[in-house]
């Protein structure tokens, strides 16, 4: 009864931690279908590799004190 209580408890709170981090990264959806949640997957449905494409910084303007325009990255 108690393994079987845990194995409950487990899979319900990485349902629910899956659930809140798809809504909150939308490429988290794709993560999720190439790699297995316990396991990891040999086969996957998606062609390619991946490992290629590598994130972009986010550059914001701002002004210096003197007006003119610096980059920051972030």
């Amino acid at each position: 009864m108690g393994a079987m209580s845990y194995l409950l408890l487990f899979q319900a709170s990485t349902w629910f931690t899956e659930h809140i981090t798809a809504e909150k990264y939308t490429d988290y959806k794709e993560y999720q279908n190439r790699v297995g949640k316990f396991l990891p997957k040999l086969v996957s449905d998606l062609p390619g590799d991946f490992s290629d494409q590598k994130a972009k910084p986010k550059v914001e303007k701002a002004e210096k004190k003197d007006g003119t325009l610096k980059k920051s990255i972030r």
